[in-house]
């Protein structure tokens, strides 16, 4: 399964290339502490993905390997749940409100600190699993447990139902799509909102770094459950069953076959971006920054 075996690493190469060909992008001034809830925060929700990922498991195939007792359901909602612990953690090490500090001229928000087109990104991301799991969901039907996984398709004489990504794994996944997007936000309102330290051009940077770790992770978590749903549905529409009709094996395909080989091979770009953007973060974490770099976002 691509997926499981060469997402991984092809987005691991990607990210060391990227890591390795670009100057070091850490803000001089990001302390230890930092780093290491940042390590701590990325490398757990990686090990989580990892986990579920490299089992092979899916909602409609399994497969024999060392992490057989992985249930293939897990798969969809694991990278949201493994993405919330990632951000929360990143919140560390809370800063305490000086009773010194910078004038604060204006209001921050949450996203003072964040360059739009990562908002954008992650914001077109988001509509495009809520429109892919509503669409998915009302087109699924019940199976004899009264779980909404199962897609007809019309034989004629018979109704043949095939696996599709249904409520049955869109609404918990819709529901972890929802905190993590409100942790996302917790997050960075944590960053944003304490006063400035006396040298407000060094923490100003420093905040930079840590709000664009955070989309990081987000964005990351986004692209590996937007990659296993999308080859969820490469599965349902190359799916086909074979229908006995007098002498003759009639085909029977999903109405949007045509679109299945697509489905498959974006899915597993989405999952190598996932990869490559976490694995990013703790590439750029563990390596020195540049002493005058202070474009951190």
């Amino acid at each position: 399964m691509f997926t499981a075996t060469i997402a991984p690493v092809i987005g691991l190469i990607l990210a060391m290339l990227w890591v390795g060909v670009r100057p070091p992008r850490g803000a001089v001034g990001v302390s230890a502490g930092v780093r290491g809830f940042t390590l701590v925060g990325v490398g757990v929700a990686l090990v989580g993905a990892l986990i579920v990922t490299l089992s092979g498991n899916t909602a409609y195939s399994s497969v024999s390997s060392p992490l057989t007792w992985v249930p293939g359901d897990w798969l969809y909602v694991a990278p949201l749940v493994a993405g919330i612990i990632g951000v929360l953690v990143l919140m560390l090490p809370l800063r305490r409100r000086a009773s010194t500090g910078s004038a604060q001229l204006t209001r921050r928000t949450a996203f003072s600190f964040a360059r739009r087109w990562w908002l954008v990104l992650a914001g077109s991301l988001i509509g495009i699993i809520v429109v892919l799991s509503l669409a998915a969901g009302s087109a699924s039907s019940p199976d004899e447990l009264g779980r909404y996984r199962l897609f007809a398709l019309d034989a004629g004489a018979a109704e043949i139902r095939i696996p599709i990504y249904g409520w049955y794994y869109a609404l918990p996944s819709l529901i972890a799509l929802a905190l993590f997007a409100g942790a996302t936000l917790v997050a960075l309102s944590v960053i944003a909102h304490p006063p400035l330290d006396a040298d407000s051009f060094r923490d100003t940077t420093v905040r930079k770094e840590r709000t664009r770790n955070v989309l990081g992770v987000l964005v990351g978590g986004l692209l590996l459950h937007l990659g296993t749903v999308l080859a969820f549905l490469g599965h349902t529409g190359t799916s086909s069953v074979g229908v006995l009709q007098g002498e003759d094996v009639i085909p029977i395909i999903a109405p949007f076959a045509a679109f299945g080989p697509l489905l498959w091979f974006l899915g597993g770009a989405a999952s190598v971006l996932g990869f490559g953007c976490w694995f990013e973060i703790v590439l750029s974490s563990v390596r020195r920054p540049a002493r005058q770099r202070v474009d951190a976002v």
